[in-house]
C-alpha cells in the first residue's frame, strides 16, 4: 500500500517550500507576460503538488480514525479510474462518490477537531475547494477555472500559516 506521508516524510520541508515558492513565482510571471500555456500548467501542478506534499506532512489528519474513509475514498477513486480507463459506465458516479468520501472525512476530522485555528479552516477550504474543482474537471462543468483560480489562492496562505507555525521549531526545514 501507497503511504504517502512516508513519501512525505523523506522530502525535506525546505524543498517543499523551494518547490512551490519557485513555481509560483513561474506561474506569475508566465500569467503576467502570457507566454506559454503549457508552462503555466506545468508551474500550477508543480506549485500544487509540492504544497500538497507540505500540508501532508505537517498534519495529523493521518493519525484521526476519519483517515481510514479517506483511504476507502482513494480505493474507490481507483475503481472509477480503472472504469473510466476501461470505458465502462457509471466511472463518473464512481469518481463522485470517492470524492464525496473524501470531503466527509476531512471535513469530520474538522468537526471533532477540538483546536481549531485558522489553518485548519484554511485546510477544509483548500479541500473542499480541490473537490469541487475535480467534480467540476471529470463532468466538464462551467466554472472550471474560477474553482481553480479559488483552489490555487487557498493554498498560498496555507503555506505561508504553515511556515508561520513551525518556523521557531528547530530542525524544522531540514526536517
Amino acid at each position: 500500500m501507497l503511504n504517502l506521508k512516508r513519501i512525505a516524510d523523506n522530502i525535506p520541508n525546505f524543498g517543499y517550500l523551494i518547490f512551490a515558492s519557485i513555481s509560483l513565482l513561474t506561474f506569475v510571471f508566465v500569467f503576467i507576460f502570457n507566454l506559454n500555456q503549457k508552462a503555466l500548467d506545468i508551474s500550477s501542478l508543480i506549485f500544487f503538488y509540492s504544497s500538497l506534499g507540505l500540508i501532508i506532512k505537517n498534519s495529523n489528519f493521518h493519525k484521526s480514525k476519519f483517515h481510514r474513509f479517506f483511504l476507502l475514498g482513494i480505493s474507490v477513486l481507483l475503481i472509477g479510474a480503472l472504469f473510466k480507463i476501461l470505458h465502462l459506465s457509471y466511472s463518473k458516479e464512481v469518481m463522485l462518490i470517492a470524492f464525496a468520501f473524501f470531503l466527509m472525512s476531512y471535513f469530520l476530522y474538522f468537526l471533532k477537531k477540538k483546536n481549531k485555528n485558522i489553518l485548519d479552516s484554511f485546510k477544509l477550504l483548500y479541500v473542499t475547494s480541490l473537490i469541487i474543482f475535480k467534480v467540476i474537471d471529470i463532468n466538464h462543468y462551467l466554472y472550471y477555472d474560477e474553482v481553480w483560480i479559488i483552489n490555487f489562492f487557498s493554498t498560498i496562505p496555507i503555506i505561508i500559516l504553515i511556515y508561520l507555525k513551525y518556523k521557531n521549531t528547530p530542525n524544522w526545514l531540514s526536517d
